[in-house]
């Protein structure tokens, strides 16, 4: 009878332990941007005395943090683990994807840095949506790293956590297409630039929770796919 052996044999492994340490510190870094992607439209709102210009720059160089440790798994960890080819290349595009969701907060809060420059301001009921949407995000990325910590302890964990990822992907869905409604109900009141600068910026916030659940896709399939021996 053929067993299957799960990600608990190739996460003991000692240069798979020292792979496991930066994916976690990786997703810390991206969780770091989504905190500060809700405190910038807290601040926005009126919620936080925080100066926004700061808040952004923070999210660059949390961004920016999240790359650098992404170049280090895939130029060097990842290389020299001890995983199956196959684990090896699924593992990257995971690290792609939840890296993705940094980039998407980054490419967010640029946009509010334009709103700034230009004088404009997003519609009223607009901040609480992408406050909403920031923090769908970072709760995603917080399970995430908690589920990276179950590598090598608990399968079933892995796998369970995948499943609360989904359910907040499809929250961040539903409130996506209620302040795109908002946005477009608004329409003629609003100037061309802020309208198009309020849907971007949604969808861009809609975009870093996709990544979030892609991530955790692969997760998945790295341990439902394990090798038989």
């Amino acid at each position: 009878m053929v067993e299957k052996r799960s990600l608990l044999h190739w996460f003991k492994a000692n240069k798979n332990i020292t792979v496991k340490g930066i994916l976690i510190e990786h997703t810390k870094a991206v969780e770091r941007t989504c905190s500060e992607s809700i405190n910038l439209y807290k601040a926005l709102k009126g919620e936080l005395t925080q100066n926004p210009v700061e808040i952004i720059s923070k999210i660059s160089a949390f961004e920016e943090q999240a790359d650098q440790l992404q170049d280090v798994l895939a130029e060097r960890e990842l290389i020299h683990g001890e995983f199956p080819p196959n684990v090896q290349e699924d593992l990257f595009r995971m690290i792609r994807r939840i890296d993705e969701a940094a980039n998407w907060i980054k490419t967010a809060s640029k946009n509010a840095n334009l709103v700034l420059n230009l004088k404009l301001n997003y519609p009223d009921k607009l901040h609480d949506y992408l406050i909403q949407l920031s923090t769908i995000t970072k709760d995603s990325v917080e399970i995430f790293s908690k589920t990276l910590q179950y590598l090598g302890v608990n399968d079933d964990k892995v796998i369970s956590n995948r499943n609360k990822i989904e359910k907040l992907e499809r929250q961040g869905d539903e409130v996506y297409y209620l302040a795109k409604e908002t946005i477009l109900k608004l329409g003629t009141q609003l100037d061309n630039a802020i309208l198009f600068l309020s849907l971007d910026t949604a969808k861009a916030l809609e975009n870093a929770s996709d990544a979030c659940s892609k991530a955790s896709d692969y997760l998945y399939s790295i341990v439902m796919a394990a090798p038989v021996r």
